[in-house]
């Protein structure tokens, strides 16, 4: 398997997605019109030893994003907030 996941169908976009207050906007440029992937990489770095996520392409409010992310994941709050970068500490 590749990672893709079909989007959600439409009535469950209108009906539950628009109260969040931050957006993941899927990648583009896909043939036939077909939805794209969702926007999350892996980043390794110091010859192996740091392992980050990165989830790209996130508009609206950040710190609620993070905090959503962070309670699905069970993971602690970032304690670093940037304008474009947030780590949290597994």
């Amino acid at each position: 398997k590749n990672g893709w996941s079909a989007p959600p169908p439409p009535e469950v976009q209108t009906a539950h997605l628009s109260a969040y207050p931050f957006h993941v906007k899927r990648t583009s440029n896909k043939p036939f019109h077909a939805a794209g992937f969702l926007p999350v990489y892996s980043d390794v770095r110091v010859h192996g030893t740091k392992r980050t996520t990165v989830i790209r392409n996130v508009t609206g409010d950040i710190p609620v994003f993070l905090t959503e992310m962070c309670g699905v994941l069970n993971l602690n709050v970032p304690k670093r907030i940037g304008a474009d970068r947030a780590e949290a500490v597994v």
